[in-house]
């Protein structure tokens, strides 16, 4: 019998390029049983005969050959004739028995190619390239081998229902952006490749969490703002956004709310803690809206935010003044990249517990010692962190007088600092400092920390880390009274601002109120519904054309973050 069943791609490259027949008649003898078993004729029929391919001699089989010696005969043959670089797009099988040639037909072929396809990494490197509140941007990489006629991007939340992205991506296209997603929410996107008569070919999925979001709170001694990206918003009607008094109302503008109050105003709920301490509540409340059809349509949103001072009698201007509890992190947003610089008070010398907000002001004793860590957070490997400067002030000024220097250009000024270098690392840092007080001023027991760190590219020669210290004898050969700064497009600089630490009196000593030595246990997150977490300051600037935006607050200021309680390095 001889059949010739001939798989002309030759003729499909609107589908399957021509080299890919390589790959194809490599894989068509392993599929030769299911080919004859669809045509009711089973393999042993064929023996015994010879199978050749017009690229090259043919191999024999007996008739005595088990079926699987033959499928290992023609493996290797073709093996070896496309190891030496010569091809067909047919292949002949014959025995010998003379029957006229027969083609595969098209069902047949579209079996072979399936068989094939389903085996190739059609699709690969799914990357999550950006990611927002409400938006994620993906990629992936597509084989050169195979002509894509189109895709299909499907996404769903944990726990809901499918959505896929209207309009999809077109043939030629390997990136989408899908918009319209929940803040802070995991999502799992699949990416499907389709040929010819809408053929699935390829499918790749991956999951990514959305942005968390960052609400800027700014707090003075007479009011407390709040803004909040209408990207957080989904479904929300801004309209209906009150504070706890309904009448007070937000503003609206193209991406931010705004809401506005005074301390004793809008509902606005105070408390006082031990040693002085206030705290200013309010919340953002919006509620579904009712139509005059009966539909109820919208989201119910409810955000806690609040202000945080200590209260204490200011001799030299003879009343009480309110100090801000600050922020321990900053938050950088430049280009496609969001970095969190951070410091943090330790409650020991092993730097594994932290302090909380509650803590403060932490109430330490002279002969103390205050532990605390700079670290930066950063969606890119190859960075490294530097201190550059660390002061100390009675306020949340670092500009203010009296002064400490700690580190200066880089370079320990303190005699009592020590670096704990088995603990840091390329983006950490942890140092200890003796307790001090100001003995210029007349409000001296109160002492807040100011850090500046600059992160780097590690492999820029040029950046203010690789420079190090600048010493004093540095700055004045160079001279001016300027700091020596070696200018490098990819350094990013910030200051963090931690405290107050009161730095008890000799009467106050002898009291019971606990001191930094004491341990106050791991940090643990409050779950709730109204869940309040810590602080964020968020920087964003832009590496465009346009002037870089700063929401930083003017005085005392205070960000929250959506969904984290961040306590840990």
């Amino acid at each position: 019998m001889e059949r010739t069943f001939r798989s002309d791609y030759s003729d499909k490259t609107s589908t399957v390029r021509n080299q890919f027949i390589l790959q194809l008649i490599k894989a068509l003898f392993d599929i030769l049983s299911r080919i004859y078993g669809f045509m009711g004729i089973h393999i042993t029929t064929l023996a015994p005969g010879s199978v050749r391919a017009r690229f090259g001699a043919a191999f024999t089989v007996e008739d005595s050959e088990p079926d699987n010696i033959i499928q290992e005969k023609a493996k290797a043959y073709l093996q070896e004739a496309l190891d030496n670089g010569t091809f067909d797009s047919a292949l002949n099988v014959t025995s010998s028995n003379s029957l006229q040639p027969t083609e595969l037909t098209e069902e047949e072929m579209r079996l072979i190619e399936d068989y094939l396809l389903a085996r190739l990494p059609v699709l690969s490197g799914l990357t999550f390239s950006d990611v927002g509140m409400d938006y994620v941007s993906l990629s992936w990489t597509a084989t050169p081998d195979v002509l894509i006629t189109g895709y299909r991007v499907r996404y769903k939340r944990t726990g809901g229902s499918h959505k896929d992205l209207n309009p999809p991506p077109s043939a030629i296209d390997t990136m989408a952006t899908v918009r319209g997603l929940w803040a802070h929410t995991e999502y799992t996107f699949t990416v499907t490749s389709f040929v010819e008569g809408n053929r699935k070919i390829g499918e790749i999925s991956g999951t990514q969490i959305t942005a968390e979001v960052v609400v800027n709170v700014v707090c003075s001694q007479e009011q407390m703002q709040l803004s909040l990206p209408k990207a957080a918003l989904p479904g929300v009607s801004v309209d209906n956004l009150h504070l706890l008094d309904d009448t007070c109302r937000v503003k609206d503008s193209p991406t931010y709310v705004t809401a506005q109050t005074g301390l004793q105003e809008c509902g606005t709920i105070q408390n006082t803690s031990a040693h002085d301490k206030l705290t200013f509540i309010n919340e953002i409340i919006a509620n579904q809206v009712t139509y005059e059809n009966g539909a109820v349509r919208g989201t119910t949103f409810r955000k806690r935010f609040q202000c945080e001072f200590l209260r204490q009698y200011k001799v030299s201007q003879g009343k009480d003044i309110l100090y801000n509890i600050p922020s321990p992190r900053v938050q950088v947003v430049n280009a496609n990249n969001s970095f969190t610089f951070e410091m943090l008070m330790f409650t020991s010398e092993d730097f594994t517990a932290t302090y909380k907000s509650d803590n403060f002001p932490l109430q330490v004793l002279p002969s103390d010692r205050i532990h605390y860590g700079l670290s930066v957070q950063s969606p890119l490997s190859n960075m490294e962190l530097f201190a550059l400067d660390c002061v100390s002030t009675p306020t949340m000024d670092p500009d203010d007088s009296p002064k400490v220097t700690i580190i200066q250009d880089g370079c320990d000024i303190d005699p009592t600092l020590t670096r704990d270098s088995t603990r840091s690392t390329d983006m950490a840092l942890y140092f200890s400092i003796q307790a001090f007080t100001f003995p210029d001023s007349v409000d001296s027991n109160l002492v807040y920390l100011h850090c500046t760190m600059v992160i780097c590219l590690k492999d820029d020669l040029n950046s203010r880390c690789r420079e190090g210290c600048i010493s004093a004898r540095r700055r004045r050969d160079v001279g001016g009274n300027g700091r020596v700064r070696r200018d490098s497009s990819n350094d990013l600089q910030e200051t963090v601002t931690q405290g107050p630490v009161r730095i008890l009196r000799n009467q106050e000593a002898d009291s019971n109120i606990p001191v930094v030595g004491v341990a106050v246990g791991a940090v643990v997150g409050l779950a709730s519904l109204l869940l309040l977490v810590v602080a964020v300051i968020l920087v964003r600037r832009k590496r465009a054309k346009a002037q870089a935006e700063d929401f930083v607050g003017v005085e005392n200021y205070a960000f929250q973050v959506f969904g984290k309680d961040k306590t840990k390095i």
